[in-house]
């Protein structure tokens, strides 16, 4: 009977721890909760403030590169892009008010980068990083 108690209890345990590790690996929060994303991929996503203000992406470069970021907002609302480094280190940060924002970088060395989509106020969005 004990094994039987054991059991479930390891079960129900692994099932929430999953579901937690899951949930902490939502694009929201911080840059080490950041979400993978595919080059060339486009990514459709919400802004809700306050408890949703920023959104934390990060790809891998296997060779150095240019890369372009490009943030399509549905609605007219101030929205701010980053490209950071692999210790977080800003490379690049643009805002704007406008529908569309596009940023080019130098060349950029092998390595993990992380973007982050964040804004006051709530909005929906598609980001493409190429």
């Amino acid at each position: 009977m004990k094994n039987r108690i054991s059991i479930a209890t390891t079960l129900i345990l692994l099932l929430i721890s999953s579901t937690a590790f899951s949930n902490a690996r939502d694009s929201d929060g911080s840059r080490m909760q950041a979400r993978a994303v595919a080059l060339g991929k486009t990514i459709k996503d919400n802004i809700r403030p306050p408890g949703d203000a920023v959104d934390w992406y990060y790809f891998r470069l296997e060779k150095e590169r240019e890369v372009k970021l490009s943030l399509n907002i549905k609605s007219k609302k101030e929205a701010r892009l980053t490209l950071s480094d692999t210790v977080g280190k800003s490379i690049l940060q643009n805002r704007t008010k406008a529908q569309r924002l596009t940023m080019k970088t130098q060349k950029l060395k092998p390595g993990i980068y992380y973007v982050s989509v964040s804004a006051k106020s709530a909005f929906s969005y598609s980001l493409l990083i190429k």
